[in-house]
C-alpha cells in the first residue's frame, strides 16, 4: 500500500505495518511487458555493455532467482557503498556506477540490479521504502527516519517448489545500511 499526505505534517505521525520479511508475494503471473520494458535503455549506447555484463554473470546459472541471486551477489562484492558517488566518463550514471566508479548508494545497486535482470530476460521492478528504524522500548514502536529511506528490486521468479512469484533482492552491501 502507500501512504500520502496533502501536505507535510508538523507533529509525528503515527500508522501500524505489518510484514513477512522474506516472504514470497504469490499472485498471478503480471503482465511481464511493463517488468521487462528496455526501450528507452536500448537508445543509449552503454546498453550493450550493461547486457552483456548480465549475461556474463548468469552465464551457466540454471534457473532466475538462481540468475537474480547472481546478479546481486556480483554487486555487493565487486561494488562500494557511498552516498557521495563521483561522476565517472560514463553517459548515464548507471553506466558510470557499473563500468566506471563502481560506487554508489542503494538507488545505484537497484537500479543497475533492475536493468540487469531485465537484460537477462527476468521481469523486475525498483522498490522504495524504508528499512525498519529503531525500536522504541518505552513506547514499544520503531521510529522510522528519513534516513532509513532504501531501494531494493524485485523479480518475478520460480522458487525451488516451481511457485512463482514476486521475490526480494537487495544488492546493496549492507555495510551501506
Amino acid at each position: 500500500g502507500t501512504l500520502s499526505l496533502p501536505a507535510i505534517p508538523y507533529s509525528r505521525l503515527e500508522y501500524k505495518v505489518w510484514s513477512s520479511p522474506g516472504a514470497r508475494i504469490e499472485n498471478s503471473p503480471p503482465e511481464t511487458a511493463p517488468f521487462l520494458d528496455v526501450a528507452e535503455l536500448e537508445k543509449d549506447q552503454s546498453w550493450s555493455s550493461v547486457k552483456r555484463l548480465a549475461l556474463e554473470i548468469t552465464k551457466g546459472v540454471r534457473g532466475d532467482a538462481a540468475k537474480a541471486s547472481a546478479i546481486e551477489r556480483y554487486l555487493k562484492a565487486n561494488y562500494g557503498y557511498t552516498l557521495s558517488p563521483e561522476t565517472g566518463k560514463g553517459s548515464t550514471p548507471l553506466e558510470d556506477f557499473l563500468f566506471y566508479t563502481k560506487a554508489g548508494y542503494c538507488e545505484h545497486f537497484a537500479t543497475a540490479m533492475a536493468v540487469m535482470l531485465r537484460a537477462a530476460g527476468i521481469p523486475s521492478r525498483l522498490v522504495t521504502g524504508f528499512t525498519q528504524g529503531d525500536w522504541n522500548r518505552l513506547g514499544g514502536y520503531f521510529i522510522i527516519r528519513l534516513e532509513d529511506a532504501h531501494s531494493w528490486v524485485e523479480a518475478y521468479v520460480k522458487d525451488a517448489d516451481g511457485k512463482a512469484g514476486w521475490a526480494t533482492f537487495d544488492p546493496s552491501p549492507s555495510a551501506g545500511r
